[in-house]
């Protein structure tokens, strides 16, 4: 055995086991009162989704129809719960339906917000903005922070690739690209001195 295969199935094990602490933390979740209960179960639900994508054991689902308003209210509830909460702007996203992956379009929104909260000055606040261009659907996210430098943007979706004061493990906006292209969509930057990515996406 190649010492990467011993990797694999060391992950995998691992992964299969943290499924019954989430299903029992999300038994815990559910008994909770208060506001607090939905984002915890949001928490949970992804994280559950996550570890079904990664074990191949989620159906494939790239052909569903996904209410990206739903996904972005996701996302933004998973990044707030570090505080951020309030940061986000949403317009014009409801009705917007998709051909795409719940749990993977979660993913890319939550790299997405993560990342502009990160580099939005303080009392700013992140904008999410969603459209529709012929068969296609699009969400907008842009901070109002130091931009790109242009000498980066080649390399911003790059592994590895991390930009500016504020860190980062530079595996967000690459793997964002990868996921959005196993569902027939893209990922780019469309403004570099007022952040701005774009995630484009067939309609459904």
């Amino acid at each position: 055995m190649q010492p990467g295969d011993r990797i694999a199935d060391t992950l995998r094990e691992v992964l299969h086991e943290i499924r019954t602490p989430l299903a029992a933390l999300a038994a815990l979740a559910a008994s909770v009162d208060g506001p607090a209960r939905e984002t915890y179960l949001s928490v949970l639900a992804h994280l559950s989704g996550i570890v079904e994508h990664a074990l191949g054991d989620a159906a494939e689902t790239c052909g569903d129809a996904v209410d990206l308003g739903v996904v972005v209210g996701d996302a933004a509830r998973l990044v707030g719960t570090g505080g951020d909460g309030e940061r986000f702007a949403v317009v014009d996203v409801d009705g917007l339906v998709a051909c795409g992956d719940r749990v993977l379009l979660t993913q890319i929104m939550v790299n997405l917000l993560a990342n502009a909260a990160r580099h939005a000055p303080e009392g700013t606040r992140v904008e999410i903005r969603g459209g529709r261009r012929g068969a296609e659907v699009f969400l907008e996210v842009r901070d109002h922070g130091p931009g790109i430098t242009e000498e980066h943007v080649g390399r911003i979706f790059d592994d590895g690739a991390t930009f500016g004061a504020h860190g980062g493990s530079g595996i967000g906006l690459a793997l964002s690209r990868r996921l959005a292209e196993r569902m027939d969509g893209t990922l780019r930057l469309v403004e570099r001195e007022e952040t701005t990515f774009e995630l484009v996406l067939p309609a459904a």
